[in-house]
Order: C-alpha cells, then sequence, then structure tokens
C-alpha cells in the first residue's frame, strides 16, 4: 500500500457504540483465567467473584496461586489484571480466557501519545512506514493525541482526535 497510489481508502475502519456494561459482563467471568499484577509481579490468576458491574468498570476478586494462595480485589480493565497470557507468555490458557484480540490476524493497534507494549502505536503522524506496516493519516495530527488518567489504563486514556473532512 502506498499513499501516492491511493485514490481512495484500501482500509477503513469503523468505530461503534459500545455496550460496556454487556461488554464488561462478557469479558469477566467467574472462573475466567488472567494475569494479574501482585506485588510488583505478573502471576497467574482465576476470577472468583464478579462484585459489581458499572457502565465502564467490573469489580472482582480474583485467586491468585502461589505457595501461600491468596485473594486480591481488582478492578477491569486496568493496568494489573490481564488476558491469560497477555502477561506470562509460557502460560497455558484455555480458548475462553485468551485475549479476543490477539488472534493471527488481529491489528492491535493503540492510538494517543504514549505507546502500549505489543501494540501498533498511531499518535496522529501522516502516513509512513512504522513498526514494519505502512500507516497513518492523510496529514499530521499529532496535536490531536491526548493522554488522560481516567482509568489507570493507557488503552483507555489515550486517543487522537478524528476531525472532519476539508
Amino acid at each position: 500500500m502506498s499513499k501516492a497510489g491511493c485514490t481512495g481508502s484500501e482500509f477503513a475502519m469503523q468505530f461503534l457504540p459500545a455496550d460496556l456494561d454487556e461488554m464488561a459482563v462478557k469479558v469477566v467471568k467467574v472462573g475466567r483465567l488472567v494475569d494479574v499484577e501482585s506485588e510488583g509481579k505478573w502471576v497467574p490468576g482465576v476470577v472468583k467473584i464478579v462484585d459489581v458491574v458499572t457502565p465502564r468498570q467490573v469489580y472482582c476478586t480474583v485467586n491468585i496461586d502461589g505457595d501461600v494462595p491468596k485473594e486480591v480485589k481488582v478492578v477491569w480493565p486496568s493496568k494489573n489484571i490481564a488476558f491469560c497470557g497477555d502477561k506470562l507468555k509460557s502460560r497455558e490458557c484455555d480458548e475462553a480466557s485468551k485475549n479476543p484480540s490477539a488472534g493471527p490476524d488481529a491489528v492491535r493497534i493503540s492510538f494517543g501519545r504514549d505507546p502500549v507494549e505489543g501494540w501498533l502505536h498511531e499518535n496522529g503522524a501522516e502516513f509512513s512506514e512504522r513498526d514494519g506496516q505502512e500507516f497513518g493519516f492523510e496529514k499530521d495530527n499529532i496535536s490531536a493525541a491526548r493522554s488522560r488518567t481516567a482509568n489507570g489504563n493507557s488503552l483507555l486514556d489515550n486517543l487522537v482526535l478524528f476531525g472532519p473532512d476539508k
């Protein structure tokens, strides 16, 4: 794909409103295997209790395996909990617990100022080759990149504003 040869979009993304309550309930279920950060390191865990579902977050209790098994309370999504195998790469996970966006054909793009490990970083830069892929905006849009601290999760807190075509 080259910008010069494009007369229109060769790849288009469609953004649809998400039913966040439904999404949270689908993602966090009792018995789901997760990777959870505890005492500064990533360890395997299993969701034991889903306490409260709010429009953007699920509060859950996770059992952590180890020499002394323990329970921790975490919020999904946050930087302290991940899909099974996302942080502990050698961990064996059942299909239901794996990240649904981590398949062999998945393209994971983070939009915003700050890069996210394992994701292509789109900060509003003009079309070019980056990270072995060709992508970007028709014109420089870096000034529209934003970084917030609302959720403590870079995937949720970073964004690039899309302006209208002119």
